[in-house]
């Protein structure tokens, strides 16, 4: 497998076991994550270290500021997971998550923020993790094809 440079360092290339052939999952932090045939882990590599199998929900989602849940957007819904891939919680609600690239971020580690779309507005939504429960970050404003940007704090 031969990961290009893309944040400026060097391009490597790793030797993966031909026994079962590898698809590509995403490029998941700094990290390419594959599935192959047969198995029900992924494995990830930095291109530099041997391929390690990658937990099911670390693969499916966002962790939690403690690291004990995990949070992906799918269409209408955020699936909640446990760190060993154990399903918390399924969250749906009409318009959740549609933007260009459907997303979610922890506001701390109850809450996360994702898009909230619905008819030709859109604003910013807080799901509750304990309960389910949605409600707006922000007030409505009229939508845009990309949705509003939830990218994480730095």
């Amino acid at each position: 497998m031969h990961v290009d440079s893309v944040d400026g360092g060097s391009e490597r290339t790793v030797e993966l076991d031909r026994d079962r052939v590898p698809f590509l999952v995403r490029w998941f932090r700094g990290e390419v994550v594959y599935r192959t045939w047969g198995q029900e882990a992924s494995f990830a590599t930095d291109g530099s270290t041997a391929p390690r199998p990658v937990p099911l929900a670390a693969e499916l989602g966002v962790p939690s500021p403690d690291g004990r849940q995990w949070a992906r957007v799918t269409k209408d819904e955020v699936v909640l997971r446990q760190g060993d891939g154990q399903l918390l919680d399924v969250v749906r609600e009409r318009g959740l998550g549609r933007s260009a690239l459907a997303t979610a971020v922890w506001e701390d580690g109850r809450h996360l923020l994702t898009t909230l779309t619905r008819g030709r507005e859109m604003a910013l939504a807080r799901i509750d993790t304990r309960n389910g429960s949605v409600s707006l970050a922000t007030d409505w404003q009229r939508a845009s094809y990309a949705g509003l940007p939830v990218l994480p704090a730095r």
